[in-house]
């Protein structure tokens, strides 16, 4: 069966640091501009949290930190506004976009809506090569500890290797954009719920349901996975273990 999909389970996946995204501008080598490249270094600084949200990004401090002119900067920070991980602020600048709880609700909705139908589409599709890439992934994946760097490039890989062989790509591109967005949520619930949660597991059942080639099993499995993580994050603020979103980053001028 060909259905189109990558045979690499980390081709969707934003690459590494100092490497364009898909679909960013190339040069005229048919390589990643500069504006790619800041692009790219500030992107993963938003998501590791070294740029805390609300944090004022201003232009000279960025062009000394990263060593980069102010045009390929301010095209970079544009970019990252039309991706929600920058806001403008009211003096024309720009600022790390804040965390809010009714944005982790609305990333987990629809994160829950669109995983479910590349989720069923995918399963539906699928073959002998994708459930190997599947397993793959999950094998990297659990061999290594939450804190380790390389988790988060194959947790990406893991959940990108089940709707892999979704045929459509639109889709594929907006619930990478979304992964994205959940990123910095992640990262604080992992925080929040060192002690209390079982990724291994969660993943595991994933990975079983779908190569058992259960689509509604492993949607629900996921759904429940995204909501795991909007669980801990309310349950946290309710009890006043996170300050993220009382102000004291989010108001930051």
């Amino acid at each position: 069966m060909s259905t189109g999909y990558p045979t690499d389970p980390s081709a969707l996946h934003s690459p590494v640091r100092g490497t364009a995204r898909p679909g960013a501008d190339a040069g005229r080598g048919g390589g990643p501009t500069r504006t790619d490249i800041i692009g790219e270094r500030l992107r993963d600084d938003i998501l590791a949290g070294s740029l805390k949200p609300g944090q004022r990004l201003r232009f000279q401090e960025l062009q000394r930190s990263y060593n980069v002119g102010l045009t390929p900067l301010r095209e970079a920070l544009f970019k990252l506004s039309a991706e929600g991980l920058v806001a403008t602020t009211s003096r024309r600048g720009f600022k790390v976009a804040p965390m809010s709880l009714a944005e982790l609700e609305e990333i987990t909705r629809l994160r829950q809506m669109l995983e479910r139908v590349a989720i069923i589409d995918s399963v539906a599709n699928g073959d002998d090569a994708w459930e190997g890439r599947i397993i793959l992934a999950f094998h990297r994946l659990s061999k290594l500890e939450e804190t380790d760097p390389a988790w988060q490039f194959w947790h990406r890989s893991f959940h990108n290797a089940i709707v892999a062989a979704c045929n459509s790509p639109i889709l594929h591109r907006i619930r990478q954009d979304l992964f994205d967005q959940a990123i910095r949520y992640r990262r604080l619930s992992m925080r929040l719920s060192a002690d209390r949660r079982d990724h291994s597991n969660e993943h595991r059942a994933i990975m079983e349901a779908c190569i058992a080639r259960d689509g509604e099993k492993t949607a629900e499995l996921v759904t429940n996975h995204f909501a795991f993580t909007r669980k801990v994050i309310l349950d946290a603020v309710a009890r006043g273990e996170t300050t993220v979103f009382l102000g004291e980053i989010d108001g930051v001028a």
